[in-house]
């Protein structure tokens, strides 16, 4: 992504410095772009180590405020660690606060005994800061989501389910429904909102990498999902892999890539349902073989290597089965409205205003299970109103209605022209 980044001050809508009143961070745009800045993540990580009781003496502050200036990272924790030592970084002084840094800056190593800059204390300045900030390597504005993620989402509640137990372990079959037919999902345990963010970060690396199996740091799965470097969203994420390594799929309804056209080839029990225990080959799937936590010795540093099922990856990455999705604005939506979204993305915006839908069915897709009508129309209202606070589907409307030909709830969307989404 190329965001411009400005020497002056600009504000970013929401920046970790306005609780001192300063509010500036050199990272221009709106809301959430603060992200992006090296000041405020510091400030984020640092924040919470000082209040925790971490100091640092004079010699290593100067020496973080030297490094910090000449290396144009803004890398010093300085200003993150207490706002009344503001003064001690020429970089923050410049950026942050607008001031020039002193004139009698001088060719030297930094001083090694420094009790306040105000004395006239001196630090080697090699260059001035670069005019771009350092974006992390990693960042790519879309990514490429499965379609048969959208079409048998595991992230849905039903009350329909079963508990099986075999030797001691428990297997949850979880029986969905969606706009394309039921399938069934097998898991250990319900989903969580961290299960599915892990997933999204999962399929973000994938795309980056371009390559089934990748390794990379902890830190940059933290960052991606906006969520501080604490014990519990470490061993959340860790969580969320244990679940999607468990994940298992049965879609009998899956769009066969090979014949161009919706699996409907499949075997039915003596009672006339669709039984999972005996079908194609192709309709059931896993995401992940394996995933390995690589920790350091005495560290708190780690990395996270995952490996994709060979099925998985090529139906998405080598079929080209798959939509762009901007990963930063559906990180915070929530289960219905992101299958909402997702739903409606899928569709052909030429044509998605040509046919009316059920409105049991899209209920039944996005996983909406309140079976009063008034209810119901209220948490679909409400997802859709999340989605459009970020940004997502402009132009498009929706209608609900009851038919007069067979008396049902319909809904049908539109999308004015000329808009993108």
């Amino acid at each position: 992504m190329n965001y411009q980044v400005s020497l002056g001050k600009k504000r970013a809508d929401t920046c970790y410095y306005k609780e001192y009143n300063k509010g500036d961070c050199i990272v221009s745009g709106t809301i959430r772009l603060h992200f992006y800045c090296k000041y405020c993540i510091k400030v984020r990580r640092l924040k919470k180590n000082y209040k925790k009781g971490a100091s640092m003496n004079s010699e290593t502050l100067f020496k973080e405020a030297y490094k910090c200036f000449n290396s144009k990272n803004g890398d010093c924790p300085i200003s993150y660690n207490d706002p009344n030592l503001f003064d001690r970084c020429f970089f923050c002084l410049e950026h942050i606060q607008g001031i020039k840094p002193p004139k009698n800056i001088k060719e030297s190593d930094p001083p090694k005994n420094i009790k306040s800059k105000k004395k006239g204390s001196e630090i080697i300045l090699k260059k001035s800061p670069g005019k771009e900030l350092e974006i992390p390597k990693y960042e790519i504005q879309k990514f490429k989501f499965p379609i048969d993620l959208i079409e048998f989402s595991p992230l849905k509640k039903t009350k329909d389910f079963k508990i099986i137990t075999e030797k001691d372990k428990s297997t949850l079959e979880l029986f969905l429904s969606g706009y394309y037919g039921k399938y069934l999902v097998k898991t250990f345990r319900k989903f969580k909102i961290m299960d599915y963010r892990t997933l999204l970060a999962v399929l973000y690396f994938t795309d980056y990498y371009k390559n089934k199996a990748f390794k990379n740091k902890v830190i940059e799965w933290l960052d991606l999902l906006e969520v501080e470097d604490t014990g519990f969203y470490r061993k959340s994420i860790a969580m969320g892999m244990d679940f999607l390594v468990d994940l298992k799929f049965y879609t009998p309804y899956i769009y066969d890539s090979q014949l161009k056209q919706r699996n409907s080839s499949f075997n039915l029990t003596e009672k006339g349902e669709i039984d999972f225990s005996n079908l194609p080959s192709f309709s059931v799937f896993h995401l992940i073989d394996s995933y390995h936590h690589i920790k350091q010795k005495d560290k708190r540093k780690s990395k996270i290597k995952v490996n994709l099922s060979d099925i998985f990856y090529k139906r998405v990455f080598l079929d080209k089965y798959y939509t762009l999705i901007n990963f930063k604005k559906i990180l915070p939506l929530r289960d219905i409205a992101l299958n909402l979204y997702l739903l409606i993305k899928r569709q052909d915006p030429k044509d998605i205003s040509d046919y009316t839908i059920d409105f049991e069915r899209v209920k039944a897709h996005i996983g909406i299970t309140d079976k009063h009508i008034t209810n119901a129309r209220k948490t679909f209202e409400k997802a859709w109103n999340d989605i459009k606070g970020r940004g997502l589907l402009k132009g498009y409307q929706y209608r609900i209605f009851i038919s007069k030909k067979d008396s049902k709830e319909k809904i049908k969307f539109s999308r004015q022209r000329d808009l993108t989404s």
